[in-house]
């Protein structure tokens, strides 16, 4: 069976006839031109060749890794700043009750912390202090020779974190407990954690609340 194609040639004699003789019988207009690839041209220059676009591409990606990096070093660091605070442990106590405080001092500095100044809530009666290698404790006491307060002379150095206890007794009502400190450093800076919560350096604060059910504190 022989097979025509869609001019009516046969398919043997379509592959044998010569590219000139088919030009001639197709005509000029039935040829690809230039024009034709227009469209195409036109997407090169608005999109790229594919090598220049994909240099763009791979730009965009680097720059957007390098701002997310930013970003995550800027949150990295905020963290610090907020871990890098004096605080005190238990941050929530019963009233009338015995409790032992935890003094946590971190410095975040480049250059060593020698001195902690604290001011102890008003109504808490602090009887007895945890001492440590290195530091010394100098007491502040009223008139009536009640500690109100002490001071923590010492080294630490940078990116580490020192404790001291101190063991003492609840005021009998509930209330917020607000303590106070500076901490000092060999470059002559100071940092006073002394600002309302939410600050960017707030006093430590315990809050006296009564257990659920729990009988009132002796009189």
């Amino acid at each position: 069976m022989k097979y025509k194609d869609a001019t009516g040639m046969k398919m043997n004699e379509r592959c044998s006839e010569p590219f000139n003789s088919r030009q001639q019988r197709l005509g000029p207009s039935q040829l690809p031109t230039f024009s034709d690839f227009s469209g195409v041209a036109d997407a090169i220059k608005q999109f790229g060749d594919g090598t220049s676009g994909g240099r763009k591409t791979v730009r965009i990606r680097q720059s957007l890794r390098r701002r997310t990096a930013t970003v995550a070093a800027l949150a990295t660091g905020f963290v610090l700043l907020a871990s890098a605070h004096i605080r005190i442990a238990p941050t929530e106590s019963a009233p009338g009750a015995r409790e032992k405080y935890t003094m946590r001092v971190p410095n975040e500095k480049q250059v060593n912390s020698t001195k902690i100044v604290g001011e102890f809530p008003e109504g808490l009666d602090i009887y007895d202090f945890e001492f440590k290698p290195g530091w010394s404790i100098e007491f502040k006491k009223n008139d009536k020779g009640k500690i109100m307060g002490a001071t923590w002379t010492g080294t630490l150095h940078p990116y580490e974190f020192i404790e001291f206890g101190m063991l003492g007794i609840n005021p009998k009502e509930e209330k917020d407990l607000v303590w106070r400190f500076v901490q000092y450093y060999d470059d002559g800076t100071r940092e006073e954690f002394t600002g309302p919560a939410g600050s960017r350096l707030p006093s430590p604060i315990t809050k006296l609340k009564k257990p659920a059910d729990a009988p009132a504190a002796p009189r």
